[in-house]
């Protein structure tokens, strides 16, 4: 029996651990282990953010 694949957007939150993670020097393996997420998932928010603008990760951690 095959386990069927969800797909879940990340939250404001995830993209919030995920920015501050990434600040403090962790791996994109250890943010994965701790929002429960691919590897790759993490990689690709950080593709999809990385820019010479400030991105919605950056600025979510300042609204707070």
């Amino acid at each position: 029996m095959q386990k069927q694949t969800t797909y879940q957007r990340l939250k404001p939150e995830d993209r919030m651990t995920i920015a501050s993670m990434r600040r403090q020097g962790s791996s994109m393996r250890a943010t994965a282990h701790i929002l429960d997420r691919s590897a790759s998932t993490i990689s690709r928010e950080l593709q999809r953010n990385a820019g010479l603008h400030r991105n919605a990760m950056e600025q979510a951690i300042d609204r707070k």
